[in-house]
């Protein structure tokens, strides 16, 4: 199709203000028809960027470049995950303003419907006039045959930001798998969905794990459980950053599949976690009294500290038992291990004696690691267990385990606390917490 020119008009440097081209891509667009615009930007004095704003209705393949007369503007595309203003880092599918990296070109292949913002800055020589060529190629792209291992994968452009559309077909036997190589900078949910066209296919998930002194080795992280002939999910609710692949298999022994695939991702904006002790129950009897009284009970007070925060509860005076106390802290999103300690003692007016909750000989108080890519509780002090994170977790002391550093006129009791972790990724910041 011939292209259409756009003349943007002033004012268009912020978001909220971006010039509007509507439909690049229609909902009525045939397949492998390819559409095509000219921007013809003239910046006004003192603004640092432009905004275009445009709408794709079906999976496409983007192209974006510049006439032979206009300077190598740089320029980025965004998907904004909330209408205002601020265009932060995790909003950029692809591009750079950083005046170290060369303008380049953007491509990217299996762009899925939706709204996206074209931001275009200045050249480096304070070049103010610009024009930009858009073609947009209706479809989803063909994974090439070739990419039937994982060091063959079809590498994904971009940030996987928002949603990418993909197809493919596969044999049976040694050509079974297709592999997408895609490389995340930021935490994000993720949901990936493969619709059989003829046959049927499975999805696995990997990592790449880089921890390792040169070492690297896959991680597979999820596997989907449905009859292979029928649609397969695999959501996971929170991905660190990192380099995964995606794995579409033909789990047939003979015949082809053939496939649509769609993967998505929300950028988080934090990480929520809260520490829940929904029992502390005194196992021994503290603080015995003269005869004749039955006040002997604990008078429970105590630290819980998760990452670099600190919370202290109590003291609850004359209660052996103490229920449902739950303490949050918000995180930055993209951290995969986070520390909590929980320390707990018997608040007595001339000190404090402890209470033991540490299955362990040696400790009184428990530490543990949170794995929120893996959602488990691994301990560290106190116990030495591992815990899938939905579990709650009973664990209890012996009363005898202080054996270091113990004040005068102070004893260790045993007591039992029952505890779980809860995790939630979040795409709204809903605290000021600083990370």
């Amino acid at each position: 199709m011939t292209a259409q020119t756009v003349i943007p008009e002033r004012h268009t440097s912020t978001p909220t203000r971006a010039m509007s081209f509507g439909d690049l891509v229609p909902a009525s667009a045939s397949h492998a028809q390819t559409y095509h615009r000219e921007i013809v930007g003239r910046n006004v004095v003192g603004t640092v960027v432009d905004y275009y704003r445009f709408v794709l209705h079906q999976p496409a393949t983007l192209f974006v470049g510049w006439s032979k007369e206009s300077p190598a503007v740089p320029m980025r595309l965004i998907r904004q995950f909330f209408p205002d203003d601020a265009v932060e880092a995790k909003d950029v599918i692809l591009g750079t303003h950083s005046p170290a990296q060369p303008s380049q070109p953007l491509h990217l292949e299996g762009l899925g419907a939706g709204t996206y913002l074209l931001e275009v800055g200045r050249d480096l020589g304070g070049f103010s006039n610009y024009r930009i060529h858009l073609s947009a190629r209706v479809g989803m792209p063909q994974v090439p045959a070739t990419a039937d291992v994982m060091e063959r994968a079809d590498v994904i452009t971009g940030h996987l930001n928002g949603l990418r559309e993909f197809a493919g077909a596969m044999n049976a036997g040694p050509q079974s798998s297709r592999f997408y190589r895609f490389t995340l900078t930021q935490s994000v949910t993720f949901k990936a969905v493969a619709t059989p066209l003829r046959g049927g296919v499975t999805l696995t998930l990997h990592r790449e794990d880089t921890s390792g002194a040169g070492n690297n080795s896959i991680e597979r992280l999820k596997l989907s459980t449905q009859p292979g002939t029928q649609i397969q999910t695999i959501e996971h609710r929170m991905l660190l950053p990192g380099t995964y692949y995606l794995q579409v298999r033909n789990p047939a022994r003979s015949g082809t599949s053939a496939y649509r695939l769609s993967l998505e991702a929300n950028p988080l904006a934090e990480g929520r976690i809260r520490v829940i002790l929904h029992e502390i129950r005194a196992i021994q009897q503290f603080d015995p009294r003269v005869p004749f009284t039955n006040w002997h009970q604990a008078d429970f007070v105590g630290t819980v500290r998760i990452d670099d925060r600190r919370f202290d509860f109590g003291p609850f005076t004359d209660s052996d038992v103490v229920r449902d106390q739950t303490f949050t802290h918000f995180v930055n999103p993209n951290r995969r291990f986070l520390a909590v300690h929980v320390d707990i003692n018997d608040d007595d007016k001339t000190g404090h004696d402890r209470a033991d909750i540490a299955p362990e000989w040696g400790e009184q108080g428990i530490s543990f690691i949170y794995d929120t890519l893996k959602h488990e509780i691994v301990g560290t002090r106190g116990f030495k267990e591992r815990y899938d994170a939905n579990n709650i977790i009973q664990i209890q002391g012996t009363g005898g385990d202080w054996t270091r550093d113990r004040p005068l006129n102070a004893a260790s009791y045993a007591t039992a606390l029952i505890f779980s972790v809860q995790y939630t990724p979040l795409t709204r910041v809903l605290s000021t917490d600083p990370f």
